[in-house]
């Protein structure tokens, strides 16, 4: 006997396509978040020095007694 177009038959197996957009997701997420950061590094003990980079320039305007520390 047929079993109605939208019902499975109870010998086939499931699908692996429903779990195929979440563990893509999944590894998205932890490839991007095992990412290494970078960020610009720049130091003065001047008050109030500057440097320029990529661009911008960065002022080193400390004001009261941390200047220079």
């Amino acid at each position: 006997m047929e079993g109605h177009p939208w019902q499975r038959p109870a010998h086939s197996a499931a699908s692996p396509r429903p779990l195929l957009a979440p563990a893509l997701a999944l590894g998205a997420t932890v490839g991007l978040a095992s990412a290494p950061a970078h960020a610009a590094i720049w130091s003065s003990c001047d008050q109030w020095g500057n440097t320029s980079l990529n661009g911008y320039t960065l002022y080193n305007n400390i004001w009261g007694s941390g200047a220079g520390a």
